[in-house]
């Protein structure tokens, strides 16, 4: 979500854009992924980090350095448009994700869709082709040297992964919320429960068990405490992904397009904005568009199913 955000930036000011690999040091990093690095994330979905902001000091001399929330940096580039503000050569202007009134901007800044409004950098990217080199996530359902039928039989099937939110922030602890969306789905792709196991490989991605899911499910297979290489992988070589709220879904926007997975996204968690009282608590957003996203509040799309249906079947077709 850093480089989406950063690349959003950097798209409206026109501007290069450096980023630096402390960014992730904190430790709401080290929560999520213990004691691994960024660096390979970065590597996969083809970003480059630099570690070391003095030797770009060094090398162009004395830079200036302007801080600007999100609603500054818009408001900075009408200004250079009207010619009321100018930005000098050697500056480096410094921004922050949580810079919309204390809210994670892409999902709480209205009217700016941060994945769309960065799609045409992104189209091109290869994180879907390293993955699979790397032997990583579902494997590639053409020219395989497997000639078995079980493998036969996964590779013709649709693979859905639908990721669960755990630990931090458990949402969706309900199993009939898991049974109306396992019905839109199936809706939408003209199946049934029975195909589980068969026509459709179902995995459940998360990083604590959830018992009621296993019982609820048991033909489904549950990878539970995967790294986050082998998490984003399994997303991004998906056919369908479905999910939960969180904002690592960002990192569907760097599958090569129009190859990228379908796309069941719920609508995101309450928020709070500027401060910690119920009068600043919003709804988040959701991270995609209808164009690409099967919208959803309450495991229910937003749009008919007849539409669902049609975009289903519009990529998977691809």
């Amino acid at each position: 979500e850093h480089l989406i955000y950063f690349l959003n930036v950097a798209k409206t000011l026109e501007a290069s854009l450096i980023l630096d690999g402390g960014l992730t040091a904190g430790s709401s990093s080290k929560k999520h992924i213990g004691s691994m690095s960024y660096n390979k994330v970065a590597e996969i979905l083809g970003a480059n980090y630099q570690h070391n902001l003095s030797s770009i000091f060094a090398r162009y001399g004395p830079l200036t350095e302007k801080y600007l929330t999100f609603p500054e940096v818009l408001e900075f580039k009408k200004a250079l448009l009207a010619g009321t503000e100018r930005l000098p050569c050697r500056t480096i202007i410094r921004s922050y994700i949580e810079s919309c009134d204390g809210g994670w901007c892409p999902v709480v800044y209205p009217e700016h869709n941060f994945v769309k409004n960065v799609n045409w950098i992104l189209r091109n990217n290869s994180a879907k082709q390293y993955c699979h080199q790397s032997n990583l996530g579902f494997p590639m359902k053409s020219e395989s040297k497997e000639t078995s039928k079980e493998v036969q039989k996964k590779k013709k099937s649709i693979n859905v992964v639908w990721h669960v939110r755990t630990g931090d922030l458990a949402l969706h602890r309900n199993v009939i919320y898991y049974d109306v969306l396992l019905r839109t789905l199936l809706d939408g792709i003209e199946m049934t429960r029975k195909d589980i196991g068969h026509k459709l490989q179902l995995v459940f991605e998360s990083q604590e068990k959830v018992p009621f899911l296993e019982n609820e499910f048991p033909a489904a297979r549950f990878n539970i405490g995967k790294d986050i290489f082998s998490s984003i992988c399994t997303f991004l070589t998906s056919d369908i992904f479905i999910s939960c709220g969180s904002t690592f879904a960002l990192v569907l926007a760097f599958a090569q397009q129009p190859h990228h997975p379908i796309i069941f996204e719920e609508v995101r968690k309450e928020t709070y904005l500027g401060s910690y009282s119920r009068e600043h608590t919003v709804r988040q957003r959701h991270i995609f568009t209808k164009d690409v996203a099967v919208l959803l509040e309450e495991g229910k799309p937003i749009m008919r199913i007849e539409e669902v249906k049609r975009l289903v079947t519009t990529i998977l077709n691809h």
